[in-house]
């Protein structure tokens, strides 16, 4: 009776497992696959192919070498690149019911890069990004997110505007708001901090810019913001200051400093828009 008792609670416990697979909601697809990609779907781990579904619930893992790109059903991007584990906890779409938006995505640890689709437009604080020791919520469109083996978390915000949420600091301070071309850090029980980008959040956000310009003119004007992206660690806008881009007066951490040349002197993300579109006009 004990081994018989024993064998039908096995059996049901996989058949709400099942069951559970066969509710969990598209979440996206797989658009691009390179190198060793998997997906863990509860106990099963598979390789991931193009095509393939992403489900709520799902772990996606990439080797290194190893990168994924995901189209979400509100037509936002997720690209997962090399030694990441990106959970998709929740993400609920309906064109026609805005009151089921919900966005949870958990990176454990690596690399990702958000794009966001049509959820954000109309329900901006249901899309949350965690890390080990922080949460991001969504102002904006685009970000790349890293999270380091012991929970250090770096957001840059490539363009819109990011909330960056230490999740174990107390008190004032423990919610900052980035603006394009701003780079946030945060450890473990501290407050989130300004920082300049590294080098390779840097790398990921001119891809990121290159992959956004088409044309020649904008191609031309990515390669533009490529060439001044080695040197912006020294002189990023880390304030989110709005610049009008036409070479007068701008502040600037505090000071005031005179941008010449049309505003080569500021490298931020407002700068970098405008100087595509200075670009495009001049091609047409």
């Amino acid at each position: 009776m004990r081994n018989l008792a024993r064998t039908w609670f096995l059996f049901l416990l996989l058949a709400f497992a099942c069951l559970g697979s066969a509710w969990a909601e598209v979440a996206g697809q797989f658009t691009a696959v390179q190198g060793d990609v998997r997906i863990q779907r509860g106990t099963a781990t598979r390789a991931a192919n193009v095509g393939d579904d992403a489900l709520e619930g799902d772990l996606v893992i990439t080797g290194n070498p190893g990168s994924a790109t995901l189209r979400m059903v509100d037509a936002g991007i997720l690209a997962v690149l090399a030694s990441s584990r990106v959970r998709i906890d929740q993400y609920t779409y309906h064109s026609a019911n805005p009151r089921d938006d919900n966005v949870v995505l958990s990176l454990v640890v690596g690399t990702m890069r958000t794009f966001t689709g049509a959820l954000v437009g109309r329900s901006r604080d249901q899309f949350v990004m965690k890390t080990p020791v922080a949460s991001i919520g969504i102002r904006g469109s685009e970000n790349i997110l890293n999270a380091a083996a012991d929970g250090t978390t770096i957001n840059h915000t490539v363009d819109g505007a990011h909330s960056v949420t230490s999740t174990f600091a107390q008190g004032t301070g423990r919610t900052v708001v980035s603006n394009a071309g701003q780079t946030v850090q945060v450890l473990k029980g501290l407050i989130p901090v300004f920082i300049v980008a590294p080098a390779f959040i840097l790398e990921i956000a001119r891809q990121a810019l290159a992959a956004h310009a088409g044309g020649a003119g904008a191609a031309s004007a990515s390669s533009s913001s490529a060439s001044t992206s080695t040197t912006a660690s020294s002189t990023a806008c880390r304030h989110g200051r709005r610049h009008d881009g036409r070479g007068g007066w701008a502040e600037h951490h505090g000071d005031r400093r005179r941008r010449g040349g049309g505003g080569r002197g500021c490298r931020c993300g407002q700068w970098r828009r405008w100087w595509r579109r200075r670009e495009r006009r001049q091609h047409k």
